[in-house]
């Protein structure tokens, strides 16, 4: 077995990997243990994507970025399940656009786009898009899913996530095992399936954490 190495002393390099994959331990206890039969991701990432590509289920990733798209495609596969959807948006609007610099019609037009590609098979949702669209789409579909993620949940609050209104009730987590926390909620009526999906998390977290070469345990958090 590999030493494994302190979150506080990785080099840069694997930090970053750490960072943005933050989720993947979260999402493989997810996808393992809830009955997932469909998933659209909003921002497509070279770890989140890879993983929900090696699901024998549906999956429509939303990006904005054109030229990202086109590196992920180098290295994945789409099929008649597994979609990459390019959404074209202003060149002004990046991934470090806030959202009170774009306007609630363009926010709107957003989440409308985002709605379209919503099936009847899909139940997971994870949000992990340019930031300034991160809020609306959580707080305008989160119903329409038994399984929602939310990437980035630490202080400082950038993607506004404090404002979101859990008006169904849904079972509310935030798992901060890693560098970047992610939020997570789940349907009240899937509620038999916490337990078991946090002993999964235990065992995905062991393996991740051995892949990375890092010591972390599950740190999760439930909010209500």
């Amino acid at each position: 077995m590999k030493e494994l190495l302190p979150l506080d002393k990785l080099s840069k390099e694997t930090e970053r990997i750490v960072r943005w994959g933050s989720h993947v331990a979260l999402h493989r206890a997810i996808l393992n243990t809830f009955p997932i039969n469909g998933i659209l991701e909003l921002g497509a990432g070279l770890h989140s994507t890879k993983e929900f590509f090696t699901r024998d289920i549906k999956v429509t990733s939303i990006e904005s970025d054109g030229n990202w798209i086109s590196q992920l495609r180098q290295s994945l596969k789409e099929d008649n399940k597994h979609k990459i959807v390019h959404h074209s948006l202003d060149r002004n609007i990046t991934r470090r656009t806030r959202y009170a610099m774009v306007s609630k019609n363009i926010r709107d037009e957003a989440v409308k786009f985002y709605s379209s590609f919503i099936s009847d098979d899909m139940n997971l949702l994870f949000i992990d898009q340019y930031a300034a669209f991160r809020l609306d789409s959580l707080q305008n579909l989160y119903s329409k899913f038994d399984i929602v993620t939310f990437h980035d949940v630490e202080p400082p609050d950038t993607y506004l996530y404090s404002l979101f209104k859990n008006n169904e009730n849904y079972i509310r987590f935030t798992d901060k095992t890693y560098l970047a926390h992610t939020g997570l909620l789940i349907k009240p009526n899937l509620s038999p399936y916490v337990d078991k999906f946090l002993e999964c998390l235990n065992i995905e977290v062991e393996k991740r954490s051995e892949e990375l070469g890092v010591l972390a345990s599950v740190c999760i958090e439930r909010i209500n």
